[in-house]
């Protein structure tokens, strides 16, 4: 009997171990978006997050890449691939408890997109995701879809990673954004660039990155979430939620941060006549017609919202905006001088060049110009170079674009963080140019 019982427990203990060993396996548990912790692995040159169980022989603490030189692709004894690359890493996050999942931020390998299916997923051979220690690994075949959406960066308290454009310094309820004021907000993943971002190095300030979109979003400030359907390509006086009679946001920059790693850029201006409060800053893509329900309840086509940060306004007045003197077209040289007479009708066609000379214009850039009539609701952007603008001069120089469509319109100019100028008239002929 007491040999049996030697046996039995000699036995227990040996299923134990074994037990131990396999919930000691190391796992990968999930990957999301850096920004918004949305499940998925977003595309190459975006941040991404991954927590895994199991590894061994690392050392618990915070481990923090220094940021004046490259990514390291080893972090805190962690490495990580992707489609068999590694990936930079900026923070690793090892607790104590060993049975508590290890954090690791990195940015996710251009190699991650040359293997894709559907959403971004991928079961195809050669497609698949490692976390190592030096003695352990976990290991993931095949790759998660992406996000749906990007998502904004934002503090503990759902509060959005944004500045003043005027100053730089931290949107906070006690610094909030004002209405008519330009704002900076930094975000993961909404969208692809040419040429793809850096990878382990900050995106160049003199580098022009052209964002590559599939589809035409709306950016909101207001009551999360019932915008209405929208039309492509945007016109934002046509793009209205009906319960709060909000416009979409005039949105002056998108691009990747310049001096940071895989972060984008969003700038838009906050609408003149909004109101004070914590209000939710979100992308959309439309929602039931009638404007009830949350997006994508109501069976509306292609109908959803992205998750929302929230941006804090204060109930300051707006500056007032720039003064237009007179419009020259340069290609047929023809003025109109708006002080003497107010309803002068430049002429021109697509593609034209105009030079706008007045008073209050931005030297360092920032100016649109806005366009209302026939054709719609359009605006003219510097970082689409349609606009330039010369410090030394200060009139505004702009080529009017092939979707101006022939007819009239009013135009105005606004420069960050202030109201539009008075509009005034301009008719638009066709171009072979543009045909």
């Amino acid at each position: 009997m007491g040999a049996s019982m030697v046996r039995l427990t000699i036995l227990f203990s040996f299923l134990l171990a074994a037990s131990l060993e396999v919930l000691a396996q190391p796992k990968i548990v999930s990957v999301v978006n850096a920004a918004s912790s949305q499940p998925g692995l977003p595309y190459g040159g975006a941040l991404a997050t991954v927590y895994v169980s199991g590894l061994s022989g690392l050392k618990p603490g915070t481990y923090t890449a220094p940021l004046s030189q490259a990514l390291p692709y080893s972090l805190g004894g962690v490495a990580v691939l992707v489609n068999g690359a590694f990936a930079p890493i900026l923070s690793v996050i090892i607790p104590s408890e060993p049975s508590a999942s290890i954090q690791v931020n990195f940015q996710v390998p251009l190699e991650r997109n040359a293997v894709v299916g559907p959403g971004g997923a991928s079961s195809l051979p050669g497609s698949g995701m490692s976390v190592s220690a030096t003695i352990s690994s976990a290991d993931m075949t095949g790759l998660p879809a992406s996000p749906y959406w990007g998502g904004f960066f934002a503090d503990a308290n759902g509060y959005a990673t944004a500045v003043h454009a005027s100053d730089l310094t931290a949107v906070t309820a006690q610094n909030p954004a004002h209405p008519g004021e330009s704002i900076i907000a930094y975000a993961d993943s909404f969208f692809l660039t040419w040429p793809p971002a850096p990878i382990g190095i900050p995106a160049p300030t003199q580098v022009q990155f052209q964002v590559l979109t599939s589809f035409t979003s709306y950016l909101y400030l207001q009551a999360y979430p019932q915008p209405t359907p929208c039309s492509v390509p945007p016109r934002l006086n046509n793009c209205i939620n009906f319960v709060t009679n909000t416009p979409a946001l005039q949105i002056t920059f998108e691009g990747l941060a310049a001096g940071k790693v895989g972060i984008e850029e969003i700038d838009f201006l906050v609408p003149a006549n909004q109101q004070p409060g914590n209000w939710a800053l979100f992308f959309n893509l439309g929602s039931c017609p009638d404007g009830s329900g949350v997006p994508g309840t109501c069976g509306a086509s292609g109908a959803t919202s992205s998750p929302y940060v929230l941006l804090p306004v204060g109930g300051s007045r707006v500056t007032p905006g720039p003064v237009i003197k007179s419009v020259t077209n340069q290609t047929t040289n023809q003025s109109c001088n708006f002080s003497q007479d107010p309803n002068c009708t430049i002429t021109a066609s697509q593609k034209d060049v105009l030079q706008i000379d007045g008073a209050g214009f931005s030297p360092s850039g920032g100016n649109t110009i806005h366009f209302v009539g026939s054709g719609g609701d359009w605006w003219l952007y510097e970082q689409d170079g349609y606009i330039y603008t010369d410090a030394s001069r200060m009139p505004i120089t702009a080529q009017l674009a092939c979707y101006l469509s022939p007819g009239s319109w009013m135009f105005s100019v606004r420069t960050p963080g202030t109201q539009s100028t008075a509009s005034y008239p301009i008719s638009i002929t066709g171009s072979a140019s543009c045909l």
